[in-house]
């Protein structure tokens, strides 16, 4: 080495020393093979990573190799490349955010226009660090001098969060690109991702609806544009924007849209009638739905809840389906404060009616969601299939009682107890034919 080899020599003595498990030396080799790789030769990064990973799991070098590393790129401030060695040294002790910093300043140094940092990322990801990795990639967006290069990182964000089911990151990303691009392909596609995640994992409608809103102003969406109307009521739904929701279902109907989407638009004309307790609006409108719409997902829907108006008519039980009603609306906007509420009220308020019985079941079923609570969510269900034996819903309160029992508890014997007595009260039932399969 001191007649001028290369770092070759400097390796070779590593693997002598390595195997001689001489930590102190082998640590030394690395360093120098770093220091001096040669003349015109690049520096061996991606052995020097495994051979310090090695040497660093050794206890007798604890706290030795970060400063030695560190002397190294200080020693050699114009390769931005070793910055890379010290980032994953601190890595390794912790210290994350100084490890993040490293890269960046190495991608800097080294005009690497984000690449090193979204390769720190892709690394951080197969470490399962996802989050630091998620903010390595936001980095990289800040940090490129391109527009490619920062769509390349906003898409990699919006994928990462995908993948880990991040959809506040998602939106962050997807929002990144429309603002970069806001009449691109890329825009379009994830306007239409921001609103589906906004509406339906978020939660927040008047951001959803804002969104597509956006998408229907932009000449780019075409005959796609009635694909949008049905999460457009919905989130005025959700709004309470009950006028304005039946507006934008019109324009569905007068849209490209395939027969299911129009189905769904149909049905939900209906539910909003429904939920407003306007039966006599609500019940020919679920007849057209299953008269007009007979080859999809709605039909038996829409079955269901006529008969379900004209039970309740007939037994002049129209005040507890409008308990009910409201009870189903609370649920469909995501409010579980609002629908316990109502399911308190229904259960409470109108416990003579049948429809007690699903008040009872509902407020088991947000229970059981809790810990803890599992005896208490069995026991409103016992009640809604004891009280109302003639419900509709009696049958399905057995059915949670059984899925309870097996599932949260364990309990095989109370569970085959509730599926018995399932089996034999109600034989006929779909829910039994289901039961028996099992």
């Amino acid at each position: 080495r001191e007649q001028g080899a290369d770092a070759g020599v400097d390796r070779s003595l590593a693997t002598v020393h390595r195997a001689q498990e001489r930590w102190a030396d082998y640590l030394d080799d690395v360093l120098r093979a770093l220091d001096d790789p040669g003349p015109g030769q690049a520096p061996p990064v991606s052995w020097a990573l495994r051979s310090l990973e090695e040497i660093s799991a050794e206890p007798t070098m604890a706290g030795k190799v970060e400063p030695a590393v560190r002397k190294v790129v200080k020693d050699n401030s114009e390769r931005a490349e070793l910055r890379i060695l010290l980032a994953d040294q601190l890595l390794r002790s912790g210290d994350e955010s100084a490890a993040l910093t490293e890269v960046v300043e190495a991608d800097r140094a080294s005009g690497a226009d984000g690449q090193l940092i979204t390769e720190f990322a892709e690394e951080l990801e197969v470490q399962g660090k996802t989050t630091l990795a998620e903010t390595a990639l936001r980095r990289a967006a800040a940090e490129v001098n391109t527009d490619p290069a920062r769509m390349a990182a906003w898409t990699r964000l919006g994928e990462l969060a995908g993948r880990n089911r991040n959809p506040r990151v998602q939106v962050e990303a997807w929002q990144g690109i429309v603002a970069l691009a806001p009449k691109s392909p890329e825009a379009l596609a994830a306007l239409q991702s921001l609103a589906h995640a906004q509406l339906y994992d978020l939660h927040d409608h008047a951001a959803a609806l804002l969104t597509l809103q956006k998408l229907e102003a932009n000449p780019a969406i075409g005959d796609r544009k009635g694909d949008l109307y049905l999460p457009m009521a919905e989130c005025q739904l959700r709004l309470e924007q009950f006028d304005e929701a039946l507006t934008t279902l019109e324009r569905l109907k007068g849209s490209k849209a395939d027969a299911e989407s129009q189905a769904e638009g149909a049905f939900l004309v209906a539910e909003i009638h429904f939920y407003r307790g306007q039966f006599d609006e609500a019940q020919p409108a679920y007849q057209m739905v299953a008269e007009t719409f007979t080859r999809t997902r709605k039909t038996n829907d829409a079955v269901g809840r006529y008969l379900q108006i004209a039970r309740a008519k007939d037994q002049k039980d129209t005040e507890a389906l409008k308990a009910y009603a409201r009870m189903e609306q609370f649920q469909r906007m995501a409010d579980t404060t609002a629908t316990w509420t109502a399911a308190v009220d229904l259960a409470t308020t109108f416990a003579a009616s049948d429809l007690a019985a699903d008040g009872l079941i509902r407020q088991a079923e947000i229970l059981r969601a809790r810990p803890g609570k599992s005896e208490e969510a069995i026991f409103l269900c016992a009640r809604a299939a004891d009280e109302h034996p003639k419900a509709r819903s009696a049958a399905y309160a057995l059915a949670v009682m059984g899925d309870i029992c097996l599932k949260d508890l364990v309990d095989r014997k109370r569970a085959l107890a509730a599926y018995e007595r399932l089996l034999d009260e109600y034989p006929q039932n779909l829910l039994s034919a289901e039961v028996r399969r099992t």
